[in-house]
């Protein structure tokens, strides 16, 4: 799946050239496009800008968009924004239809989760969200976190996670990373088993800890970014079966 996963540039100051991702449309169809370096639905991002990223969209129905914000809660009134900024009737057409429940298939839309109060307020705002699909980056994991109590507003008697079709989970690396327990990345692990959905542990981040203790987990690689390493229960890295065709 690497060689089908490619980050752009895209900012307020930098944005990716289109002519990158529109030959990748034509000539790499199925190519998973993370858009990094900024939150798409963040307000500091002017209208005409996400119009623009609208259009991208819109022009590159072979390429598999994945959109990560931390302001689910924030989709219509950005969209409401940009739609006032679009000159092309497609894109105008698309964004509208996405709005009124008919999202575009290739786009799959995720929120960050880190812990149990940013669980609580995101995921449900992102599940009100029109979307093909949606995703979860549960990054960096800073604590226990239970998804289907977010999901179900206190009950998870469905015991299903709905809407919801992937979930990455990771600890923080860097300097002055904060401790992520291995048992929290377990139990993630264990929700999404339990529900059907596919999981992939990303990394373990630069400072993971491990019950009872806590005791310090020794990863060579700097941002505990190597399965081998890992207890073996945790090598998972599962894709959803969208991404596999």
């Amino acid at each position: 799946m690497a060689g089908r996963f490619r980050k752009v540039g895209w900012n307020e100051h930098t944005e990716n050239s289109p002519k990158s991702v529109l030959t990748w449309n034509r000539t790499q169809p199925g190519k998973l496009v993370f858009p990094s370096m900024c939150d798409w639905l963040q307000p500091e991002v002017p209208p005409e800008m996400l119009a623009r990223f609208m259009g991208t969209l819109q022009a590159t129905p072979n390429l598999i968009w994945l959109l990560l914000s931390k302001r689910p809660e924030s989709f219509q009134e950005r969209m409401d924004r940009a739609y006032n900024h679009i000159k092309d009737q497609f894109t105008a057409r698309m964004v509208k239809e996405w709005v009124d429940i008919n999202p575009p298939a290739n786009v799959w839309v995720g929120t960050s989760v880190e812990d149990q109060q940013r669980a609580d307020e995101r995921i449900p705002a992102l599940l009100r969200i029109p979307a093909a699909h949606r995703f979860l980056s549960v990054e960096p994991l800073l604590g226990q976190v239970d998804l289907l109590y977010a999901a179900f507003n206190g009950t998870d008697s469905l015991q299903s996670l709905p809407g919801l079709d992937w979930v990455i989970v990771g600890g923080e690396s860097g300097p002055g990373a904060r401790p992520c327990n291995i048992a929290w990345i377990r139990d993630i692990r264990d929700q999404c088993a339990g529900s059907d959905v596919p999981c992939l542990v990303k990394q373990f981040g630069s400072n993971p800890i491990m019950e009872p203790g806590p005791i310090t987990v020794q990863c060579e690689h700097p941002k505990g970014g190597d399965p081998a390493e890992w207890p073996e229960d945790l090598r998972v890295q599962q894709w959803p079966q969208a991404f596999l065709k």
